[in-house]
């Protein structure tokens, strides 16, 4: 493979071996990998990433059962899910579609400035040139559907055709209810004085919800007990009156929200977050903000939940059985190594060594960095620093090596034989010089080991990419200066882009900000600086989720592309925006 640049400081080879001689005098193994079951815990209490097929925002998701499941976005798109894969679907539309809801798998509304029906074999439009924008729908039957305007209208529908009930209420977003004669409509607090609406079968009136807040989702296990979402806010309403449940406001805006019982609620928002509500408290279940926003959630039972968001998102949470996935304490048998060694031939260098694939015929460029100390965490001058990147801190380490660039799709299929990514045929272009993506930390962990070496530790990153420098961004304080060494949401054209296009830092290591969000080998931990060692910090010794630094091609100057920017995630997640690069001592 030929990289799109070079590096002389590179500690690679083409004809020597990496090693003066094999490292390994007898099994790597002395025993059997497993000496555990694989599972710490129980598989199915996490969420987990499916492929989409498409890089569109979805905003809402519903389904007949958990084998008919639809799922709505930008430009017209809507996704079906058969139980087994997610399917583009042709709805005849290029618009924006903000809603989806059905009275079974033959009856199905999704709305945007218009409205469209599935039939159970196409999709045709019912209304046109409405050019509203039709955020919510919900219906108690075939013959009673209610869809809500942002453009200040609710509509009905009779079985036959749609009609305005109201004008200018307040910007609605959602709707939802147990019944003709009890629907709530949420939406913007405006001169209307209230931001939610109550239709009793014969008027719709505004009900005073208790906060100014903009409300996105609604939802409810019954009459006596219905949710409400949105900035900063989850509200309650027993019967009688709304209340605040959060006490004080959610760090997050909150877009969606569904449950399958009164015990049992999800609530799905910005910042990549997903809250739980277990009839007591509500709690998070996912990290924060890495990268995408959650619209909207729903489920066909509590173990069989899908929440959709931006670039096509969506993610899939299984339940908790309560026991572990594995019937039997270890996968293996025996022991993974039938040889004492290894290498039992050596590989394309002159002598075997450690590697189990050669640096060489995957074509990794090692850049050697110096030993030394810097300020690791939030500049001074940076306005923008989330609390996770303070103190400000000395940290020393002692030199290491790092590959030149984010490991590409050709180097990660080189020796894994797949190619995990999202951009890639027959969706967009064949990239082999882009970054890998769509790889869990445990894919690049395994990676990094294949080839020799070892992910990267978040101390270590940020000095590579700082490189001397002590700014807001690698480049400077000025963010215009990220448009000759990075891909991001101005400049990336919603893509990734070959490795080594932008210009190197002084230390000759490409790509530090931008393109594809990089795993380091840290665990996460909020307030690590406050504690961190001064010498080579490895990290939290555990942890829920690991770091994720440089930001991507779809983030903003703002935030992640700067210098100090801290992101996190499940290790067993896969996103079309996350990559790695490897180190080695």
């Amino acid at each position: 493979l030929s990289l799109a640049c070079s590096n002389s400081g590179s500690g690679g080879g083409s004809a020597a071996d990496d090693d003066s001689a094999d490292d390994d005098s007898a099994d790597d193994d002395s025993a059997d990998d497993d000496s555990a079951d694989d599972d710490s815990a129980d598989d199915d209490s996490l969420w987990s990433s499916m492929t989409s097929g498409t890089k569109a925002n979805l905003s809402g998701v519903w389904g007949s059962s958990a084998t008919d499941v639809f799922a709505v976005g930008d430009s017209g798109t809507i996704l079906h899910y058969d139980g087994s894969s997610w399917s583009p679907m042709t709805s005849g539309t290029k618009e924006e579609l903000g809603g989806v809801w059905g009275s079974s798998a033959s009856d199905v509304f999704a709305v945007g400035s218009d409205i469209f029906h599935y039939d159970g074999f196409s999709w045709s439009a019912m209304t046109s040139g409405w050019g509203g924008q039709i955020r919510g729908v919900w219906g108690s039957s075939a013959t009673d559907v209610f869809a809500v305007d942002k453009l200040d209208a609710v509509y009905h529908y009779d079985g036959s055709s749609w009609s305005s009930m109201i004008g200018t209420p307040p910007e609605l977003e959602a709707v939802w209810g147990t019944s003709h004669s009890d629907v709530f409509a949420v939406g913007f607090y405006t001169i209307s004085d209230t931001d939610i609406l109550h239709y009793d079968g014969s008027s719709w009136s505004a009900m005073t919800s208790g906060t100014t807040a903009h409300l996105c989702g609604v939802w409810g296990s019954s009459a006596t007990d219905v949710f409400a979402v949105g900035d900063g806010t989850i509200l309650h309403y027993d019967g009688s009156s709304w209340s605040s449940m959060s006490g004080t406001d959610w760090e997050d805006y909150l877009w969606g929200i569904w449950g399958s019982s009164a015990t049992d609620v999800f609530a799905v928002g910005a910042s990549g977050r997903i809250m739980h509500y277990d009839g007591s408290s509500w709690s998070y279940m996912t990290p924060p903000s890495w990268g995408v926003s959650f619209s909207g959630v729903w489920g066909s039972s509590s173990s069989d939940v899908f929440a959709v968001g931006s670039y096509g998102t969506i993610l899939h949470y299984g339940g908790n059985s309560g026991s572990d996935d594995d019937a039997v304490n270890d996968d293996d048998a025996s022991d993974d190594d039938t040889t004492p060694d290894d290498d039992t031939t050596g590989d394309d260098d002159t002598t075997p060594d450690d590697d189990t694939v050669d640096d060489d015929t995957v074509g990794l460029t090692w850049v050697s960095i110096p030993a030394g100390t810097y300020w690791m965490g939030c500049e001074p001058q940076d306005t923008n620093c989330n609390a996770n990147e303070n103190p400000r801190h000395q940290v020393t380490l002692s030199a290491f090596q790092i590959t030149q660039a984010d490991i590409t799709q050709a180097q990660y299929q080189a020796v894994t034989g797949t190619n995990p990514s999202y951009f890639q045929p027959p969706s967009y272009p064949s990239c082999p010089d882009c970054p890998v993506e769509q790889v869990t930390w445990y894919n690049a962990d395994d990676y990094c080991a294949a080839v020799g070496g070892r992910l990267v530790t978040e101390a270590e990153w940020e000095y590579a990419a700082r490189a001397g420098t002590s700014t807001i961004y690698i480049c400077g304080d000025d963010p215009s200066c990220l448009d000759s060494i990075a891909w991001y949401s101005s400049n990336s054209g919603d893509t990734t882009h070959p490795v080594c296009q932008k210009a190197p830092n002084v230390w000759g290591l490409c790509d530090m900000a931008g393109d594809v969000f990089q795993w380091v080998n840290d665990w996460y931990d909020a307030n690590y600086y406050s504690v961190s060692p001064t010498d080579d910090p490895p990290g939290p010794a555990t942890g829920v989720y690991h770091v994720l630094r440089a930001g991507s091609w779809n983030n903003a100057y703002d935030y992640y592309l700067r210098a100090s920017a801290r992101d996190c995630l499940n290790p067993d997640y896969a996103v079309m925006n996350d990559g790695f690069r490897c180190a080695r001592d």
